[in-house]
């Protein structure tokens, strides 16, 4: 049984949910989590298995190394996430909303400064 409506979603957003589920079990067992969440740590393994898996540059625009993902994409990663661990998803929901200015990534200069070409 899945908590998560899967109405309306692609086979490939599926697929993405299902990736990230196993990813996150794989690096991020449950049993980590709570002590991570006692210990008020960042779960650094698993932020950095999502971003070789390519997750995190999912909504970023491919000519700047992401993906390109929509809008609906992310919010399936961010609810799955969230499924999982509230603290990954956070994370990466605020790193999104500090980067992203409207789809520019901010200033040219921050462009220059931060995303490798």
């Amino acid at each position: 049984m899945t908590l998560m409506n899967l109405f309306g979603l692609s086979e490939e957003q599926r697929m993405m949910r299902e990736g990230v589920l196993a990813l996150c079990e794989r690096h991020l067992p449950w049993d980590r989590v709570r002590k991570m969440d006692e210990a008020r740590e960042f779960p650094h393994e698993a932020y950095q298995a999502l971003a070789e898996a390519g997750y995190l540059g999912l909504f970023y625009p491919e000519h700047l190394g992401g993906t390109g993902g929509s809008h609906k994409d992310l919010a399936i990663l961010l609810e799955t996430l969230g499924y999982y661990y509230t603290g990954i998803a956070q994370a990466h929901g605020s790193k999104i909303q500090g980067d992203n200015d409207d789809n520019t990534l901010g200033m040219p200069t921050w462009k220059d400064m931060w995303v490798s070409q």
